[in-house]
């Protein structure tokens, strides 16, 4: 059986972006994820693959460190700058709005393929 080629850091990302910045548009437009399980086993076997390939092709620091990048930016990026735009009682709405997403679609999502 030949050596499955290796699947380099930049290229591998860019799949998994994809499917990350899916499920943004969903957490900013406030639909519900549209599941599609072949997509979802297609990251996770991305994910597996691009971790447990010999070193120097080993990715999972670099996958754990992106990833975790992923949430600063989202955060940093959409999530804070709303929540400074609205102010009192709609701030707590905002909060608990973002809250309900973060925690139902990036969270949940995510940890299925990372």
């Amino acid at each position: 059986m030949p050596p499955k080629p290796s699947i380099g850091l930049e290229e591998g990302w860019a799949k998994l972006q994809t499917s990350i910045d899916q499920l943004i548009e969903v957490c900013e437009n406030d639909f519900p994820p549209q599941t599609d399980m072949s997509q979802v086993m297609a990251n996770y076997t991305l994910v597996y693959q691009m971790a447990v390939q010999r070193p120097p092709n080993n990715h999972c620091e670099a996958l754990y460190e992106r990833h975790k990048q992923v949430y600063v930016d989202y955060l940093t990026n959409k999530v804070v700058p709303q929540l400074r735009e609205a102010g009192g009682a709609f701030m707590l709405a905002e909060i608990g709005k973002r809250w309900i997403n973060h925690r139902d679609v990036m969270v949940k999502w995510n940890k299925k393929f990372f």
